[in-house]
């Protein structure tokens, strides 16, 4: 841990390589997995209205997110790798 508070667990593979990383900084906590290339696959965190999910693809690009909006609502978004797509948002 930091001075500020800060803090970072790694697990890593046989190979040395991360494989999952759990931090925290500033009062927001993050589980963070990885490929076997180093790149992400999934990220959760917090957003500004509360949980937050990031999937990212085999070459790294983020293809869906699912979060809450500023009325605690929850929003789905999934996009393809030239980031076409689209956004869901709960409600009538």
């Amino acid at each position: 841990m930091t001075e500020d508070g800060s803090g970072m667990v790694q697990v890593l593979s046989g190979k040395n390589r991360e494989d999952v990383r759990l931090s925290q900084s500033v009062g927001k906590g993050t589980v963070t997995t990885y490929q076997p290339s180093g790149k992400e696959w999934v990220e959760l965190s917090v957003g500004p209205n509360g949980g937050y999910v990031e999937v990212y693809n085999k070459i790294g690009e983020n293809v869906v997110d699912l979060y809450a909006d500023g009325y605690g609502n929850g929003v789905g978004g999934a996009w393809n790798r030239k980031g076409q797509g689209r956004t869901l948002q709960s409600g009538p």
